[in-house]
């Protein structure tokens, strides 16, 4: 009986998985933060480069919080630095404080 269970659970997760490959669509590869920038020691932006897609239309969102704290916020503006970016204005920064950052992609696929 555990066999049959053991069976039919593998031969599911394998079904699974094909459909996935073949329709090409997989939950996103992990995007990476590569750069920040502080030209006036005021403002900063930071950067990433998206993971794969996974075959499907992926959004991103680049969460922080400042060290000491555990409040999350989101990136306040995306589009100033361009594409794949994060820009924190005069009312988002702090001197010497460190952000904690994490950049986030989801598909339909997953996260």
């Amino acid at each position: 009986m555990k066999e049959n269970v053991a069976s039919a659970t593998v031969f599911t997760l394998l079904l699974f998985l094909n459909t996935c490959l073949l329709n090409g669509q997989l939950p996103p590869g992990k995007p990476e933060i590569f750069k920040c920038r502080s030209p006036n020691k005021e403002t900063f932006t930071c950067w990433w480069r998206p993971g794969t897609d996974g075959g499907l239309p992926t959004n991103y969102s680049l969460t922080y919080h400042r060290e000491g704290e555990t409040l999350m916020h989101e990136c306040p503006d995306y589009i100033t630095g361009g594409p794949n970016s994060c820009h924190f204005g005069k009312q988002y920064t702090s001197m010497w404080r460190t952000y904690i950052m994490m950049v986030n992609a989801t598909n339909q696929m997953g996260s």
